[in-house]
Order: C-alpha cells, then sequence, then structure tokens
C-alpha cells in the first residue's frame, strides 16, 4: 500500500510539474532508450541546478527514490514532497551507514535510485 501510495504522489506530481518544466525550460532528452525498464537502477547526473533531478523525472515513467541532503528537512515545501515520494535523507556530514543501507534496500528490491552528487 505505502509504495502504491508513492506511486500515486510521483504521477500526480510528474503530471503536472513535467509539462511546466519542459515548457520553461526546453530540455533535450538523450539516450532514453538506455534506461532499462525493469530491475534495479541507479541514475546519477550532475548536479548544477535545482531543477537537475526534473530531466531525470521528464526522461523515464520509472518512479525514483531520490537521494538527497538532510538540509531538506528544514525546508518545508520540498520536505513535503521528498517524504511523500520516499526519499532517501543523508548526512553529508560523515559515513551515513543509514543512507547507504537505505540504497540498498532499494535496489535489492529492484528499485530506483537517483543521486546527484
Amino acid at each position: 500500500m505505502e509504495k502504491q501510495n508513492k506511486m500515486r504522489v510521483y504521477k500526480i506530481f510528474r503530471t503536472i510539474l513535467g509539462p511546466i518544466y519542459k515548457f520553461w525550460y526546453r530540455p533535450t532528452v538523450i539516450g532514453k532508450e538506455n534506461i532499462p525498464e525493469d530491475g534495479a537502477v541507479v541514475i546519477v547526473g550532475n548536479h548544477i541546478h535545482i531543477m537537475d533531478q526534473c530531466n531525470v523525472i521528464i526522461a523515464t515513467k520509472r518512479c525514483l527514490h531520490y537521494m538527497a541532503k538532510k538540509e531538506v528537512e528544514k525546508m518545508p515545501v520540498v520536505n513535503f514532497l521528498f517524504r511523500k515520494v520516499k526519499g532517501i535523507s543523508v548526512n553529508r556530514d560523515g559515513n551515513d551507514v543509514r543512507g547507504l543501507l537505505d540504497c540498498f534496500k532499494c535496489l535489492k528490491n529492484g528499485e530506483k535510485i537517483c543521486i546527484f552528487p
């Protein structure tokens, strides 16, 4: 049930924000066909702008687990959305074993992880 709620929220935001993002930024997606449809996947991108994750969201219809710095928890709207889509919070001040274990659990279950180091 929890996974279905995550997917529902993710799809709602993707449906609403995707066209707005495409209109505003006019991104070009290259290599979309290389993203596997099934199984565990780690997608890694360059992090230059706060909207970078939107490129991945519009490139695939797959529901992703995003890793983000724990400071996201201090931003009320972003934190609300992050928790709804089951994002993985990471403490960058040291070795965050919990964050890594959460990622490994997702991958073991055949889910998808997206990180922007």
